[in-house]
């Protein structure tokens, strides 16, 4: 891929291109770095029409250098996601995006929606929408479970961050760690004085 300039670019649309062009990961993460200051990004009308050469491991480029992302329409190849969370975890940034709270996906192929929900989440906590094209139903199918685990996810954030303000005394062990410059993803550390009505019986 030619190097990409134009550093204090904050908006990049490519609906209406005059070429065909496919983004690998190694692009999305030339393309990451050279706009920091990118706010909205959207690559294609409706998508490649194809199978996309961007994964879901080149989004995190797009967390880690994009700080300000807000907007996000990208067509992505979700057919192989991280197998265990293990794999996830050795792939996640070290910051995430709690700015964008819906993407559109376009015409992008996915394959076992709960993982594909769990990437997704360390990466864009507060993602509760997905956008897709519906000409393919069973891919719209997968993608609206995407969507289901997703908000099911966020609730569950939001829940376990109330609970621990509420019912976790800090003045001695500090119960929860923060994953990613300011992510609101949240880990229960293995030892906690107090836990409030939820000490083991």
């Amino acid at each position: 891929m030619t190097s990409i300039s134009l550093s204090n670019c904050v908006d990049a649309d490519s609906d209406e291109p005059r070429f065909r062009f496919q983004l690998d990961d190694l692009a999305i993460l030339e393309l990451a770095m050279a706009w920091p200051q990118l706010s909205s990004l959207h690559l294609g009308p409706t998508g490649w029409r194809r199978t996309s050469s961007t994964t879901l491991k080149g989004l995190k480029h797009l967390v880690q250098h994009c700080r300000y992302l807000a907007a996000l329409s990208i067509s992505v190849d979700a057919v192989n996601p991280p197998d265990t969370l293990d794999t996830a975890v050795d792939n996640i940034p070290t910051r995430c995006n709690e700015l964008i709270t819906t993407i559109d996906f376009m015409d992008s192929s996915v394959r076992d929606p709960c993982d594909v929900a769990a990437y997704l989440h360390f990466l864009f906590p507060r993602l509760v929408t997905i956008r897709r094209e519906d000409y393919d139903d069973d891919a719209l199918e997968s993608w609206t479970q995407v969507e289901r685990s997703l908000v099911s996810m966020n609730k569950a954030r939001v829940w376990q961050s109330r609970m621990l303000e509420r019912n976790i005394d800090t003045t001695t062990t500090k119960p929860y760690q923060v994953l990613g410059n300011g992510c609101s993803a949240l880990i229960l550390t293995t030892t906690v004085d107090s836990v409030g009505p939820f000490n083991a019986a």
